[in-house]
């Protein structure tokens, strides 16, 4: 390592890593610029497809309206679920109920 460092010399190594971090710094700033400028024509956007409205807002209470449906569906499932495996039970009931008369 040390000979490297006296074989191209430490002021060069120095002004290396100092354009090296101005190019980094540089390029930090155009992508927060890029960002900004992106967040911007995102909001118009929504704003224009909802045609006033926030149409983030209107997709976010729509997939929860989903989601609670889905919900429901599921607890109906289990509902049939049970039900369907209690029948043959009830009919085994029904038949010991018909058998003693």
């Amino acid at each position: 390592m040390e000979n490297f460092i006296n074989s191209v010399g430490i002021e060069k190594i120095i002004l290396f890593v100092l354009i090296f971090n101005v190019v980094l710094l540089i390029g930090f700033i155009i992508n927060i610029i890029k960002t900004n400028a992106i967040s911007k024509k995102y909001k118009n956007f929504m704003q224009k497809l909802g045609e006033g409205k926030n149409i983030e807002e209107d997709l976010e209470n729509y997939m929860y309206k989903v989601e609670r449906v889905e919900k429901q569906n599921i607890e109906i499932i289990k509902t049939k679920i049970i039900f369907f495996i209690n029948i043959p039970f009830q009919i085994f009931k029904i038949m010991i109920v018909n058998s003693k008369n």
